[in-house]
């Protein structure tokens, strides 16, 4: 197969772009000649020979304008400076203190009439009476039966009704003779007292046994303490006694400086 070579295209010039156009645009300079710059002109051949002076264009002339809205605005803030004016005036009228007028009142009549003052009067409610009747009644009550209570409580010996067989004889029962004896309560108070007096006496033998394993600890720690301190006196070891120093001038030969070689592969080598 033939291979085919492609058409070598030469490379681009870049080219500065045509600004021109058709027609002239006449540039106006202050203080210049425009009938000697149209001459000038007709001389390089860009302008006709009909040019003359009225194809010269004018120079416009900037005039004053007045816009609706600048005027409608202008009124608008005249107007709220005005209301606001007033508005001032109108409060610093009322910071004024004016006295108000005394009012008219009506005469009063006075009555002929003398009215009595109303004087109050007991009154009883039929709950109150009731109530009343209640606590008297029940009052009687308690009474009655503190009465019997007393009355029952009161010993009374009955009648001794004697009879014709009836004689007196020395009794052949032995005396009873009390014995001590002891209340549960008081039982379980001597118990109680036994438990608690023994965890006292516990108690108080632990204090003691830590108070002597603390004293032991402590006069451990502090032979331990003098010990250190006389291994941490520092005794002077003797001198050792060396050989002579003798200092002598060195052999070796002294360092030649030279410059520094800044060259790279890339530069040429001399």
């Amino acid at each position: 197969k033939e291979i085919i070579k492609k058409k070598a295209m030469p490379l681009t010039e870049p080219k500065s772009p045509d600004l021109k156009t058709n027609r002239l645009v006449h540039k106006y300079i202050k203080d210049s000649n425009p009938e000697a710059e149209i001459t000038k002109q007709k001389a390089k051949g860009k302008i006709s020979g009909r040019a003359s002076m009225n194809q010269h264009p004018t120079i416009t002339v900037p005039t004053e304008f007045n816009l609706h809205t600048e005027k409608r605005g202008a009124a608008h803030k005249e107007d709220e400076i005005a209301r606001l004016q007033a508005q001032r005036e109108e409060e610093k009228k009322r910071l004024i203190p004016v006295a108000a007028p005394m009012p008219k009142f009506k005469p009063v009549k006075q009555r002929e009439e003398v009215i009595k003052v109303t004087e109050p009067e007991p009154f009883n409610l039929m709950g109150e009476e009731l109530s009343r009747k209640a606590k008297i009644a029940l009052q009687k009550k308690l009474q009655r039966e503190e009465e019997e209570k007393r009355q029952k409580a009161k010993f009374v010996a009955g009648e001794i009704k004697w009879d014709d067989d009836f004689f007196l004889f020395a009794s052949r029962k032995p005396l009873t003779k009390p014995e001590p004896f002891m209340l549960a309560t008081q039982v379980r108070e001597r118990e109680s007292n036994a438990v608690r007096n023994e965890y006292a006496k516990a108690r108080e033998e632990a204090e003691e046994r830590k108070k002597a394993e603390e004293a032991a600890l402590k006069a451990r720690q502090e032979a331990e303490d003098r010990e250190w301190r006389i291994q941490c006196v520092h005794k002077a070891h003797p001198i050792k006694k060396s050989k002579p120093l003798i200092i002598r001038p060195s052999t070796k030969p002294l360092t030649q400086p030279k410059a520094p070689s800044l060259k790279t592969a890339s530069r040429v080598k001399e």
